[in-house]
């Protein structure tokens, strides 16, 4: 059976992740293509709807400016939610509310209370919410995984992660938003509790 997905967030940008990420996999040839089709899209206008559909090859009448109008999409079985964070709740909830199975960007909302809101609604209407953690199938990752289930390395009792990546310090303005402490998506410096 074939997955029919709607995304939200997939514009005619091909720089942008929606693009990157997810329809590369799921196009005619990509490696995914056997088990999902992109059957609608949603962006936050009805004129980039419209375009990205026709760089997408979707119908026109399957490109959406609502999450609500996607959702009630009987050709949707999946919506994946490909947005800045601070938006992820208020785009999926739609999909929850209509019985469809969610795909968001990590993390899946913007508080641990947005995220347990959206949690629970799924299991309420016997749907799930997928978190995107591409990241854990990186070489680099799953090397590591290998190690410390392999034991040797011993018994791990804590770790520190340091990594640099001058792409998240030179970022487009488009993406500026990813380093600012006061948005959502400012996740990746996390403190323990009772320190600075």
């Amino acid at each position: 059976m074939v997955i029919q997905l709607g995304i939200i967030g997939l514009s005619a940008d091909q720089s942008a992740w929606a693009s990157m990420a997810h329809v590369q996999a799921i196009k005619p040839g990509g490696p995914l293509a056997h088990q999902y089709k992109l059957t609608a899209l949603a962006t936050s206008k009805p004129e980039s709807a419209k375009a990205a559909a026709e760089f997408h090859g979707v119908p026109v009448e399957k490109a959406y400016s609502k999450p609500e109008d996607m959702a009630s999409d009987p050709d949707v079985d999946m919506v994946v939610v490909s947005v800045k964070v601070p938006m992820h709740k208020q785009l999926a909830m739609p999909a929850l509310h209509a019985k469809k199975n969610v795909f968001v960007e990590w993390p899946l909302g913007a508080n641990l209370a947005e995220a347990e809101e959206m949690a629970a609604l799924a299991k309420k209407q016997g749907v799930k919410t997928y978190v995107c953690l591409q990241a854990r199938v990186q070489p680099a990752f799953v090397k590591v995984k290998e190690l410390v289930a392999s034991g040797a390395l011993g018994r791990i009792i804590s770790t520190t992660v340091l990594g640099i990546d001058s792409s998240m310090i030179y970022l487009p303005e488009k993406a500026r938003y990813i380093n600012d402490p006061d948005s959502a998506h400012f996740n990746f410096v996390l403190n323990p509790p009772n320190q600075p």
